[in-house]
Protein backbone atom coordinates (compact mmCIF):
# COMPACT_ATOMS: atom_id res chain seq x y z
CA UNK A 1 0.00 0.00 0.00
CA UNK A 2 2.84 2.36 0.85
CA UNK A 3 4.40 1.69 -2.57
CA UNK A 4 1.13 2.67 -4.24
CA UNK A 5 0.92 5.87 -2.16
CA UNK A 6 4.47 6.82 -3.13
CA UNK A 7 3.71 6.11 -6.78
CA UNK A 8 0.60 8.32 -6.73
CA UNK A 9 2.59 11.05 -4.97
CA UNK A 10 5.35 10.87 -7.59
CA UNK A 11 2.85 11.12 -10.43
CA UNK A 12 0.78 13.99 -9.04
CA UNK A 13 3.45 16.24 -7.51
CA UNK A 14 5.94 18.64 -9.09
CA UNK A 15 8.99 16.51 -10.00
CA UNK A 16 12.22 17.45 -8.24
CA UNK A 17 14.30 16.23 -11.18
CA UNK A 18 11.90 16.84 -14.10
CA UNK A 19 14.17 15.99 -17.01
CA UNK A 20 15.33 12.71 -15.50
CA UNK A 21 11.79 11.70 -14.50
CA UNK A 22 10.30 12.60 -17.89
CA UNK A 23 13.01 10.80 -19.90
CA UNK A 24 12.72 7.71 -17.69
CA UNK A 25 8.93 7.71 -18.17
CA UNK A 26 9.21 7.85 -21.96
CA UNK A 27 11.94 5.21 -21.90
CA UNK A 28 9.64 2.82 -20.03
CA UNK A 29 6.79 3.56 -22.46
CA UNK A 30 9.13 2.95 -25.39
CA UNK A 31 10.19 -0.39 -23.92
CA UNK A 32 6.57 -1.44 -23.50
CA UNK A 33 5.88 -0.42 -27.09
CA UNK A 34 8.79 -2.53 -28.37
CA UNK A 35 7.53 -5.56 -26.43
CA UNK A 36 4.04 -5.03 -27.81
CA UNK A 37 5.31 -4.86 -31.39
CA UNK A 38 7.40 -7.99 -30.88
CA UNK A 39 4.88 -10.24 -29.20
CA UNK A 40 1.49 -8.77 -30.24
CA UNK A 41 2.06 -7.26 -33.72
CA UNK A 42 -1.64 -7.20 -34.64
CA UNK A 43 -2.57 -5.26 -31.52
CA UNK A 44 0.43 -2.95 -31.97
CA UNK A 45 -0.60 -2.26 -35.57
CA UNK A 46 -4.05 -1.14 -34.50
CA UNK A 47 -2.68 1.00 -31.68
CA UNK A 48 0.24 2.70 -33.40
CA UNK A 49 -1.02 2.81 -36.94
CA UNK A 50 -2.35 5.95 -38.57
CA UNK A 51 -5.74 4.59 -39.50
CA UNK A 52 -7.22 4.01 -36.10
CA UNK A 53 -8.40 0.50 -36.83
CA UNK A 54 -8.58 -2.33 -39.34
CA UNK A 55 -11.06 -2.72 -42.15
CA UNK A 56 -12.65 -6.14 -42.59
CA UNK A 57 -12.54 -7.49 -46.14
CA UNK A 58 -15.68 -7.02 -48.13
CA UNK A 59 -17.03 -4.10 -46.05
CA UNK A 60 -16.65 -0.37 -46.12
CA UNK A 61 -16.83 -0.15 -42.38
CA UNK A 62 -13.88 0.32 -40.05
CA UNK A 63 -13.44 -1.15 -36.61
CA UNK A 64 -12.39 1.85 -34.51
CA UNK A 65 -9.83 1.69 -31.73
CA UNK A 66 -11.47 0.67 -28.46
CA UNK A 67 -12.70 3.61 -26.43
CA UNK A 68 -10.99 2.55 -23.17
CA UNK A 69 -7.68 1.96 -24.95
CA UNK A 70 -7.78 5.35 -26.68
CA UNK A 71 -8.63 7.20 -23.48
CA UNK A 72 -6.02 5.32 -21.45
CA UNK A 73 -3.38 6.03 -24.10
CA UNK A 74 -4.28 9.73 -24.06
CA UNK A 75 -4.01 9.79 -20.27
CA UNK A 76 -0.62 8.04 -20.23
CA UNK A 77 0.80 10.50 -22.76
CA UNK A 78 -0.66 13.57 -21.03
CA UNK A 79 0.87 12.87 -17.60
CA UNK A 80 4.49 13.79 -18.52
CA UNK A 81 3.21 16.94 -20.22
CA UNK A 82 1.67 18.00 -16.90
CA UNK A 83 5.02 17.34 -15.17
CA UNK A 84 6.76 19.63 -17.63
CA UNK A 85 4.15 22.34 -17.15
CA UNK A 86 4.31 22.21 -13.34
CA UNK A 87 8.12 22.32 -13.34
CA UNK A 88 8.27 25.30 -15.69
CA UNK A 89 5.59 27.28 -13.86
CA UNK A 90 6.52 26.32 -10.29
CA UNK A 91 8.50 29.45 -9.41
CA UNK A 92 5.80 31.77 -10.79
CA UNK A 93 2.90 29.78 -9.39
CA UNK A 94 0.56 27.81 -11.62
CA UNK A 95 -3.17 27.32 -11.84
CA UNK A 96 -4.17 23.83 -10.67
CA UNK A 97 -7.12 23.88 -13.04
CA UNK A 98 -4.72 24.19 -16.00
CA UNK A 99 -2.79 21.12 -14.78
CA UNK A 100 -6.00 19.13 -14.48
CA UNK A 101 -7.11 20.35 -17.91
CA UNK A 102 -3.84 19.15 -19.49
CA UNK A 103 -4.47 15.67 -18.09
CA UNK A 104 -8.24 15.39 -18.61
CA UNK A 105 -8.73 17.20 -21.93
CA UNK A 106 -7.05 14.49 -24.07
CA UNK A 107 -9.40 11.86 -22.61
CA UNK A 108 -12.48 13.89 -23.54
CA UNK A 109 -11.21 14.75 -27.01
CA UNK A 110 -10.22 11.13 -27.74
CA UNK A 111 -13.69 9.94 -26.74
CA UNK A 112 -15.40 12.61 -28.88
CA UNK A 113 -13.21 11.76 -31.88
CA UNK A 114 -14.27 8.12 -31.62
CA UNK A 115 -17.96 9.05 -31.36
CA UNK A 116 -18.02 11.33 -34.41
CA UNK A 117 -15.61 9.25 -36.51
CA UNK A 118 -16.90 8.79 -40.08
CA UNK A 119 -20.13 10.66 -39.27
CA UNK A 120 -20.56 14.08 -40.84
CA UNK A 121 -23.92 14.54 -39.11
CA UNK A 122 -22.42 13.96 -35.68
CA UNK A 123 -19.58 16.36 -36.46
CA UNK A 124 -22.04 19.14 -37.33
CA UNK A 125 -24.09 18.35 -34.23
CA UNK A 126 -20.99 18.63 -32.07
CA UNK A 127 -20.14 21.98 -33.63
CA UNK A 128 -23.63 23.21 -32.81
CA UNK A 129 -23.38 22.09 -29.20
CA UNK A 130 -19.96 23.73 -28.84
CA UNK A 131 -21.39 27.00 -30.22
CA UNK A 132 -24.30 26.88 -27.78
CA UNK A 133 -22.20 26.14 -24.71
CA UNK A 134 -19.81 29.01 -24.04
CA UNK A 135 -16.74 28.53 -21.90
CA UNK A 136 -15.32 31.69 -20.37
CA UNK A 137 -11.80 31.28 -19.05
CA UNK A 138 -8.81 33.49 -19.74
CA UNK A 139 -5.36 31.92 -19.48
CA UNK A 140 -2.87 34.28 -17.88
CA UNK A 141 0.07 33.19 -20.03
CA UNK A 142 0.41 32.26 -23.68
CA UNK A 143 2.55 29.31 -22.55
CA UNK A 144 -0.48 27.87 -20.74
CA UNK A 145 -2.46 28.02 -23.97
CA UNK A 146 0.35 26.15 -25.75
CA UNK A 147 0.17 23.28 -23.23
CA UNK A 148 -3.62 23.12 -23.51
CA UNK A 149 -3.35 23.10 -27.31
CA UNK A 150 -0.88 20.22 -27.08
CA UNK A 151 -3.31 18.29 -24.85
CA UNK A 152 -5.94 18.82 -27.54
CA UNK A 153 -3.57 17.42 -30.18
CA UNK A 154 -2.80 14.34 -28.07
CA UNK A 155 -6.51 13.66 -27.67
CA UNK A 156 -7.16 13.99 -31.41
CA UNK A 157 -4.28 11.64 -32.28
CA UNK A 158 -5.42 9.08 -29.71
CA UNK A 159 -8.99 9.30 -30.95
CA UNK A 160 -8.04 8.44 -34.54
CA UNK A 161 -5.81 5.57 -33.42
CA UNK A 162 -2.47 7.29 -34.04
CA UNK A 163 -1.06 6.68 -30.57
CA UNK A 164 2.45 6.44 -32.02
CA UNK A 165 2.14 9.96 -33.41
CA UNK A 166 0.65 11.14 -30.11
CA UNK A 167 3.61 9.69 -28.24
CA UNK A 168 6.11 11.47 -30.49
CA UNK A 169 4.23 14.77 -30.16
CA UNK A 170 4.05 14.43 -26.37
CA UNK A 171 7.72 13.50 -25.95
CA UNK A 172 9.25 16.04 -28.32
CA UNK A 173 7.18 18.95 -27.00
CA UNK A 174 7.68 18.12 -23.32
CA UNK A 175 11.42 17.51 -23.56
CA UNK A 176 11.95 20.61 -25.71
CA UNK A 177 9.94 22.78 -23.29
CA UNK A 178 11.87 21.58 -20.24
CA UNK A 179 15.24 22.02 -22.02
CA UNK A 180 14.36 25.57 -23.06
CA UNK A 181 13.29 26.35 -19.49
CA UNK A 182 16.42 24.85 -17.93
CA UNK A 183 18.65 26.75 -20.37
CA UNK A 184 16.72 29.99 -19.72
CA UNK A 185 16.44 30.27 -23.50
CA UNK A 186 15.64 33.73 -24.82
CA UNK A 187 16.36 35.51 -21.54
CA UNK A 188 17.58 39.06 -22.00
CA UNK A 189 19.53 40.17 -18.91
CA UNK A 190 19.67 43.87 -19.74
CA UNK A 191 16.22 44.93 -18.43
CA UNK A 192 16.81 43.01 -15.19
CA UNK A 193 20.15 44.64 -14.34
CA UNK A 194 19.37 47.60 -12.09
CA UNK A 195 22.67 48.64 -10.61
CA UNK A 196 21.70 51.44 -8.28
CA UNK A 197 24.26 52.52 -5.67
CA UNK A 198 23.61 50.92 -2.30
CA UNK A 199 21.03 48.49 -3.71
CA UNK A 200 21.40 44.70 -3.97
CA UNK A 201 22.23 43.23 -7.37
CA UNK A 202 19.44 40.68 -7.15
CA UNK A 203 20.38 37.06 -7.81
CA UNK A 204 24.09 36.99 -6.94
CA UNK A 205 25.12 36.92 -3.30
CA UNK A 206 25.97 35.00 -0.15
CA UNK A 207 23.82 32.14 1.11
CA UNK A 208 24.19 31.14 4.77
CA UNK A 209 22.65 27.82 5.84
CA UNK A 210 22.60 26.93 9.55
CA UNK A 211 22.54 23.16 10.15
CA UNK A 212 21.91 21.05 13.21
CA UNK A 213 23.86 18.21 11.59
CA UNK A 214 26.82 18.65 9.25
CA UNK A 215 25.97 15.25 7.77
CA UNK A 216 23.21 16.96 5.79
CA UNK A 217 25.74 18.92 3.75
CA UNK A 218 25.60 16.43 0.86
CA UNK A 219 21.83 16.73 0.58
CA UNK A 220 22.10 20.51 0.74
CA UNK A 221 24.58 20.62 -2.11
CA UNK A 222 22.49 18.27 -4.26
CA UNK A 223 19.64 20.78 -3.93
CA UNK A 224 22.01 23.58 -4.92
CA UNK A 225 23.14 21.60 -7.98
CA UNK A 226 19.55 21.53 -9.15
CA UNK A 227 18.11 24.83 -7.95
CA UNK A 228 20.86 27.47 -8.41
CA UNK A 229 22.85 28.39 -11.49
CA UNK A 230 26.25 28.49 -9.77
CA UNK A 231 27.48 27.88 -6.24
CA UNK A 232 30.75 27.65 -4.32
CA UNK A 233 31.38 26.79 -0.68
CA UNK A 234 33.20 29.75 0.87
CA UNK A 235 33.63 28.58 4.47
CA UNK A 236 32.25 26.40 7.23
CA UNK A 237 31.57 28.25 10.49
CA UNK A 238 31.03 26.20 13.67
CA UNK A 239 28.88 27.68 16.44
CA UNK A 240 29.05 27.11 20.23
CA UNK A 241 25.49 25.77 20.30
CA UNK A 242 26.44 22.74 18.23
CA UNK A 243 25.18 24.12 14.93
CA UNK A 244 27.33 24.83 11.91
CA UNK A 245 26.91 27.49 9.24
CA UNK A 246 27.70 26.70 5.61
CA UNK A 247 28.45 29.87 3.67
CA UNK A 248 28.06 29.67 -0.11
CA UNK A 249 28.60 32.14 -2.88
CA UNK A 250 25.65 31.56 -5.22
CA UNK A 251 23.88 32.83 -8.27
CA UNK A 252 20.16 32.15 -8.07
CA UNK A 253 18.08 31.08 -11.04
CA UNK A 254 15.29 33.35 -12.13
CA UNK A 255 12.80 30.49 -11.69
CA UNK A 256 13.96 29.83 -8.10
CA UNK A 257 13.72 32.87 -5.80
CA UNK A 258 15.37 32.71 -2.38
CA UNK A 259 12.14 31.87 -0.53
CA UNK A 260 11.46 28.88 -2.77
CA UNK A 261 15.08 27.74 -2.44
CA UNK A 262 14.77 27.81 1.36
CA UNK A 263 11.66 25.59 1.18
CA UNK A 264 13.48 23.05 -0.99
CA UNK A 265 16.48 23.05 1.36
CA UNK A 266 14.35 22.42 4.44
CA UNK A 267 12.37 19.68 2.70
CA UNK A 268 15.43 17.85 1.41
CA UNK A 269 17.41 18.08 4.65
CA UNK A 270 14.72 16.37 6.78
CA UNK A 271 14.78 18.95 9.57
CA UNK A 272 18.56 19.46 9.61
CA UNK A 273 18.25 23.09 8.42
CA UNK A 274 17.78 25.45 11.33
CA UNK A 275 17.91 28.70 9.37
CA UNK A 276 18.82 30.04 5.94
CA UNK A 277 19.62 33.55 4.79
CA UNK A 278 20.47 35.05 1.41
CA UNK A 279 22.19 38.42 1.11
CA UNK A 280 22.43 39.87 -2.37
CA UNK A 281 25.84 41.17 -3.34
CA UNK A 282 26.11 44.93 -3.61
CA UNK A 283 27.42 46.40 -6.84
CA UNK A 284 28.65 49.75 -8.01
CA UNK A 285 26.37 52.28 -9.54
CA UNK A 286 26.07 52.08 -13.34
CA UNK A 287 25.68 55.81 -13.62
Amino acid sequence: MSVLVRLVHAVTQVPRAPMRQILLYYLVLGGLGVLLVRFLPDVAGSLFGTGGGVAPQGTGLRIPLGLPVAMLGALVLAVPVSWGYMSIRESEGFDQSVVQTIVSLPLVVAAIMLVIQHSLALAFALAGVAAAVRFRNTLKDIGDATFVFLALGIGIAAGVGALGSAAVISMVFTVASVVLWRCDFGHCPTPNVRTVAGKPAGRRGILDIVLHDLGAQGRIERVLDHEVRKWRLVETIPSPGGTVTLRYQVRLRKRTPAALLFDHLRTSADGAVRDAHFEARRVRSSG
